[in-house]
């Protein structure tokens, strides 16, 4: 502690300094839009809502990092996983699996293992808040801007923001018909793109804007190498091998409806509906065995080696299908593994102005249905799958009043009310010896092993409130909490069982089910100071406090003797303090900030692989730490050329987590007793000290008025531990990202080529040991590698 305080008193003296020399957290988007614009050497003053009220980012007390339509455009960010790839200390990673991505700010995230767990990181999506990562994937498109608010956010996002909140905004209808058409090309996967829109006022009263993406992955970045095999533990049983050439394979659609009525002055309504569907080979098609047992060349499954396999991470995998006598009897069971989800996020925004005050009402509706059919031991056997079939819905309503008033105190306050709703059904499989669940079933004829039914229902009221106190002209006193009350229900069991399986590895007894519930009630204040020294710097300092729910977990397998008590897990909290500098000097033409934080989390929920049930556990750490600093700064060098960096320092880890599951092959000197760690001082999975990226753009008129602009970036990385308490590492590295566009002198056209990752270098997104693999046999996901983009769009 005394050498934190130490470190925070430097550092601390630094922001004061960097309030004199950098600026807004905006920087990056916009030089760029303030180049388009024909300022020139300017960088535009950004307006964001992270108060839920439009305001200058540089008055507001919040670290955050900025996308505008501009910065989307440079790189053709068209999903979340991409978004994150941009921004230090961002962690996005999709999957068809669990809750449907991994989602971490500042080292603090939530496993996607479990379709229970709500994630640590809020997506609003138009005002429209989601705690899952599954079914928003395809509302990237069309965007006025993506906000990525670091550190808790409790108080105006509710619960589930402990680690943050990423705001998407899409464009709403302006005061002319206008659009934008836009085709592209990615070499590399062979991956058809188009995306378009168009809208304006229909009335002087009323707007709409429809927009659309279209996209088709012809291939993909990861080659199958399985063949067709005998199945060794199936006498006459004919494994196809794969089923898919190359993965991927995604194919998405999506389009949204926006309709903006403005009658009066005093009241508006927006309303948006986006819905979406998305089909692939499945996340588990891009998985490879990533580290072989100590011994072995090649990976195995229940003691068989895969000939087709390897031992590194690379672009080529060995995923196998199953053979055609076990498809028929299989409930969902489809003739490739696939993951397909259609999604539908729609909301309803209501301001009512009176003098003074302004009521606002936002209406929220998150629908989602995913079906998954997939194997998990990254061999060409396809010893473990399974078919999955989610179902969830979300209604919420939110009401606040925000006051104007001319004096020195203002106050805004409101209530949310939400209800959720899951059920999963599951389909799974394990066969590892003849005739283990192979058979038949004597009464119903599947071959699956067994049968899982889950419901899951949560219901959360919040009320909220915050007195904003202008102590001076130039310093501000903000202080307010959060309560929230939540009850969250599980019923899990199991509705068949096969009776060959079942001898072999006792399961829940059909018909009985583990009812659990969570209660929790939750104060989260928040005070913040911050001082103007003029118009265009500040400096602030925080105490925010956050809270996630807690569950009740629906794990793949469950083993006779279950109970609730096993699959409850507590909600985790946090709290903690920051400062920052912001400004903007050189009449605009330089800019940046500096944060610097330290919260504490208590109750922090985790995710571990238990082998014995095969199944991800849900636990809860003690206690863990997240510290660190953080800097973004823009310099717009001339008219042409602009600068920019974004680096931060990260410090994640355990203060007390005893009881956490050992790594393959631990050793008691290594501190695995009696089957279990204190992962005390150890690091956070997927958390590196060090990431950043440094880049400019510059623009210079080539022919006939034509521009051309080059951008570049290196974003680099210190590295980070795959799993909790692993030995499983993802090393340091430096990705290369560059791309051309050439713009018509009436900025009508633009043609461009993109790359990203122009080096192909390898990148580990996580991983744990292989299920059904031998003891230090570890499985992991590649990133998308090399991408190269051929783009034309369209403004009219």
């Amino acid at each position: 502690m005394a050498m934190w305080k130490s470190r925070t008193t430097r550092l601390g003296a630094l922001a004061v300094g960097a309030a004199l020399a950098t600026t807004s957290a905006h920087a990056q988007q916009t030089a760029t839009a303030t180049q388009d614009s024909g300022a020139g050497t300017k960088i535009e003053e950004v307006v964001v809502t992270a108060r839920k009220r439009q305001e200058r980012l540089l008055d507001v007390p919040v670290a955050a990092t900025a996308m505008g339509p501009q910065q989307l455009q440079r790189y053709t960010i068209s999903d979340l996983t991409t978004i994150g790839d941009q921004m230090p200390n961002v962690n996005i990673q999709q999957s068809g699996q669990g809750a449907g991505a991994f989602l971490a700010i500042r080292g603090i995230g939530s496993s996607n293992q479990d379709t229970s767990t709500d994630s640590a990181v809020t997506i609003d999506v138009d005002g429209v808040s989601t705690d899952r990562g599954r079914g928003v994937p395809e509302a990237i498109f069309d965007l006025a801007g993506v906000d990525v608010l670091k550190g808790p956010q409790s108080l105006y996002f509710g619960k589930n923001s402990p680690a943050g909140v990423i705001a998407l905004s899409s464009r709403d209808p302006g005061s002319h018909w206008e659009g934008y058409a836009r085709l592209g090309y990615e070499v590399n996967a062979q991956q058809l793109y188009a995306e378009g829109a168009y809208g304006g006022p229909v009335t002087d009263k009323l707007g709409v804007r429809l927009a659309f993406r279209i996209s088709d992955m012809f291939g993909g970045w990861i080659t199958d190498a399985a063949r067709p095999i005998a199945d060794p533990f199936h006498p006459g049983y004919i494994l196809p091998g794969a089923l898919h050439p190359n993965a991927p394979e995604e194919k998405s659609y999506a389009g949204r409806l926006t309709v903006v009525w403005k009658p009066t002055d005093q009241f508006d309504a927006n309303f948006k509906f986006l819905a979406m569907r998305d089909d692939t080979d499945g996340s588990a098609a891009l998985n490879q065995v990533g580290q072989c047992a100590p011994g072995q060349t090649k990976p195995s499954v229940f003691g068989v080696i895969d000939p087709y396999g390897d031992c590194s991470l690379n672009q080529v995998n060995s995923f196998g299908g199953d053979p055609a006598q076990q498809v028929a009897g299989w409930p969902g069971h489809e003739d490739v593994p696939h993951a397909d989800l259609d999604g539908v996020v729609s909301g309803l925004t209501m301001n009512y102005r009176l003098p003074q005050l302004t009521i606002t009402s936002v209406t929220g509706v998150y629908w989602y249905q995913e079906n998954n059919f997939s194997q998990s031991d990254a061999t060409v056997y396809s010893q473990l799958g399974g078919y999955d079939q989610e179902v969830y819905h979300s209604i919420s309503e939110e009401l606040r009043i925000a006051s104007t008033f001319s004096g020195p105190l203002n106050f805004t306050v409101g209530g949310l009310y939400q209800t959720q709703h899951m059920t999963l059904t599951t389909e799974g499989k394990i066969f590892d010896e003849v005739p283990f669940g192979v058979l038949p079933d004597p009464a119903t004829g599947k071959t699956n092993n067994w049968s899982d039914f889950d419901i899951d229902h949560g219901d959360t009221e919040s009320g909220f409130g915050e007195l904003t106190y202008k102590i001076l002209r130039n310093l501000e006193l903000d202080g307010g909490a959060r309560f929230t009350s939540e009850n969250k229900y599980g019923n899990v069991g199991t509705t068949f069982v096969n009776a060959v399986f079942d001898a072999e590895f006792p399961m829940l007894t059909p018909g009985d089910r583990i009812l659990g519930q969570v209660k929790a009630t939750n104060w989260s204040p928040q005070v913040t100071l911050s001082w103007h020294p003029s118009h265009d710097t500040m400096l602030y300092a925080a105490y925010k406090t956050g809270f996630k729910s807690g569950g009740v977990a629906n794990p793949t397998v469950l083993p006779a003797g279950s109970t609730a008590l096993g699959f409850e897990y507590k909600p985790e909290t946090a709290a903690g303090e920051e400062v920052g500098a912001k400004g903007s000097f050189f009449d605009g033409r330089l800019s940046g900030d500096l944060t610097l934080y330290r919260y504490e989390y208590n109750q922090l929920q985790v995710t571990a692989f238990d082998p014995t049930t095969i199944s991800f556990l849900i636990l809860n750490a003690a206690k863990a730490r997240a510290q660190g600093v953080e800097f973004q700064g823009t310099w717009q060098a001339s008219p042409d050329l602009s600068l920019r960096t974004d680096v931060a320092y990260t410090d994640t880890r355990f203060i007390s987590y005893p009881g956490a599951p050992c790594w393959a092959l631990q050793t008691v000197a290594q501190g695995c007793i009696g089957g279990a760690q204190n992962l005390a001082g150890q690091p956070f999975q997927l958390s590196p000290d060090w990431s950043g990226s440094v880049g400019f753009s510059y623009e210079h008129e080539v022919a006939g008025g034509w521009r051309l602009t080059l951008n570049s970036d290196l974003r680099f990385n210190s590295g980070y531990q795959l799993g909790e308490g692993d030995e499983y590492l993802q090393h340091r590295y430096v990705l290369v990202d560059a791309s051309l566009h050439f713009t018509s002198p009436d900025r009508l056209w633009d043609l461009a080529v993109i790359g990203r990752d122009l080096a192909n270098t390898y990148v580990n997104l996580g991983g744990a040991a292989t299920p059904g693999g031998p003891t230090g046999q570890f499985s992991g996901s590649l990133a998308r590698p090399q991408q190269i983009y051929l783009e034309i769009n369209r403004k009219f």
